[in-house]
């Protein structure tokens, strides 16, 4: 635009020195709106110009700036309004550059904050996450713990109704243990001499009450014990008050067969009861080795009618007492009787299934007593 400026301006001087000032006087006003024209479409050009510049980057703009300013700085030789104008224009454009500028930093400081904010939701995400993360780990462990509790209460649950099983046992027990010892001291009122102890290694009193029951019931003449202790004087004052029968009692500890042989010297019963010491020796039956009674000084000449099992003791070997019936079965008298203590224990169930696969042995019953009774008859 400033060269089109310049060219119109040299034309109308040329113009005037040709024409003279009078013609001049007729075409100054069609250069005026010449030069109208030609400013205004330079304002718009400026204005196009801006628009465009907006969208251009730091360095695009200082660029075109420059290129503005060296197209001004072209016609600083020409007089004084047109350099007015130039400089006028050289503001518009510094403000211009400035706007953007301003613009262009406002925006670059928006774009700043808006990363901040960013980082800032970001981390408050993270934080959330984290927080949900420690709620689900809360919740695990509150889980848990109400399932251990549920466990504990279930636990308590199960104990009280085992306390509570278990105490009415006992209970149980303990009146049947009771109610066998009335028994006993009313069938036994004429004892000379204190009983040995009942329950632990012996008998129990409801055990002891069933074999005085068969006792006085088979009237047996021969009586074999498998193991001494309170049974023994029991059945010896049993077979006094019949008047009749023998009872061969094993034993294979010698400190326990001494006790015994002093509690029989004790109660008078040696018409009744005849004690022996029979350590235990090896048997092969069915391909097992068991050590098991020592027969050799037994006299077992007359059929035997009752067998008490209450030896030798389970801690010898698995099923130690499977050799009696073996054993015994030859010297068995018709019906006779065979009783078995510590039924309760898987070891002498065992047994009791071995021996039943003879016909000719039949269970009668399998009694609750505290430790368990079992009663065999041999036909």
């Amino acid at each position: 635009m400033i060269i089109i400026i310049i060219i119109l301006y040299i034309i109308t001087a040329i113009i005037e020195s040709i024409l003279g000032q009078t013609f001049m006087r007729f075409l100054s006003p069609v250069l005026i709106l010449i030069f109208v024209i030609v400013y205004l479409q330079t304002i718009r050009s400026l204005e196009q110009e801006f628009k465009r510049v907006k969208h251009l980057s730091k360095k695009e703009i200082l660029e075109s700036v420059n290129m503005v300013d060296d197209k001004l700085g072209k016609s600083i030789s020409l007089d004084t309004e047109e350099y007015k104008e130039i400089k006028y224009l050289q503001r518009i454009v510094k403000l211009v550059e400035e706007n953007i500028i301003g613009e262009i930093r406002s925006k670059t400081e928006l774009q700043h904050s808006m990363e901040q904010i960013e980082e800032t939701l970001l981390k408050r995400l993270l934080n959330r996450e984290e927080f949900q993360h420690s709620m689900e780990r809360v919740e695990d462990t509150l889980l848990k713990d109400l399932l251990r509790k549920n466990e504990f209460q279930q636990l308590i649950k199960n104990t009280e109704d085992k306390i509570i099983k278990d105490v009415g046992t006992k209970t149980e027990q303990v009146y049947n243990q009771l109610d066998g010892l009335i028994a006993i001291n009313k069938v036994l009122q004429d004892v000379r001499y204190p009983l040995p102890p009942f329950r632990g290694w012996a008998v129990s009193p409801d055990f002891t009450r069933i074999l005085m029951k068969y006792i006085f019931d088979l009237q047996p003449e021969l009586v074999v014990e498998l193991g001494s202790g309170v049974s023994t004087i029991i059945t010896g004052y049993c077979l006094k008050m019949n008047g009749k029968g023998k009872l061969i009692s094993l034993e294979h500890e010698e400190k326990y067969y001494q006790d015994s042989l002093s509690s029989i010297k004790a109660h008078r019963l040696e018409d009744f009861v005849e004690m022996h010491y029979a350590p235990l020796k090896p048997y092969e039956l069915n391909g097992t080795n068991y050590f098991w009674y020592d027969l050799s000084n037994v006299d077992l000449s007359r059929p035997v009618d009752l067998v008490t099992v209450d030896g030798p003791p389970g801690t010898i070997q698995k099923e130690s007492r499977y050799p009696a019936y073996p054993l015994l079965v030859h010297y068995l008298n018709q019906n006779a009787i065979i009783l078995v203590d510590d039924y309760i224990r898987e070891d002498e169930r065992e047994m009791v299934k071995l021996w039943l696969k003879d016909p000719a042995l039949l269970q009668l019953s399998d009694i609750n007593t505290e430790k368990g009774t079992c009663v065999l008859r041999y036909r």
